[in-house]
């Protein structure tokens, strides 16, 4: 378990990991990070390999950092890392997500399969028209079939 000193700034330090940082161990870290009292804050980077160290006014980085890295437990590190990996779940994973099982749908579906869903949830809005019309038995307006349609729309726009 080593770590190399990437950048060190006037309040910070940017550190490299010889480990992954998974979110227990960032989690470990940052209640370390909370407990040492020249550390303003620590945040960690998505490649999960890279973390910063912000230090308060009037604090030595190096000396702060140099704290902080001592007091990491090697076998609590080590019992984290045999935990399964949680991921975050960012914007980027859940759009690109979304986009691949459309595609995957789109590619191996064959065609007939979604124009038959289209045609059922079209047969579903044929027959709450034709209900509705025959319910109201008033034509909205002098708008015949229109003027349902139109009902059919806005009603449960109006009902949310």
């Amino acid at each position: 378990m080593s770590f190399k000193v990437l950048h060190r700034g006037y309040q910070h330090i940017r550190l490299s990991s010889s480990f992954s940082l998974t979110l227990d161990i960032q989690d470990y870290l940052r209640s370390l990070a909370k407990d040492e009292k020249g550390i303003d804050s620590i945040q960690f980077y998505m490649d999960q390999q890279h973390f910063t160290l912000r230090m308060k006014e009037g604090f030595s980085v190096l000396e702060n950092a140099e704290a902080f890295l001592k007091k990491i437990d090697k076998g609590k590190v080590s019992d984290l890392m045999t935990l399964p990996i949680r991921r975050e779940e960012s914007a980027y994973s859940i759009v690109s997500g979304a986009a691949i099982k459309r595609l995957l749908f789109r590619s191996f579906v064959p065609y007939p399969i979604p124009l038959y869903l289209d045609l059922l949830s079209g047969f579903g809005l044929c027959q709450r028209s034709l209900s509705n019309f025959s319910a109201q038995g008033t034509n909205h307006g002098g708008l015949g079939l229109f003027g349902h349609f139109v009902v059919l729309v806005y009603e449960p726009i109006q009902d949310s």
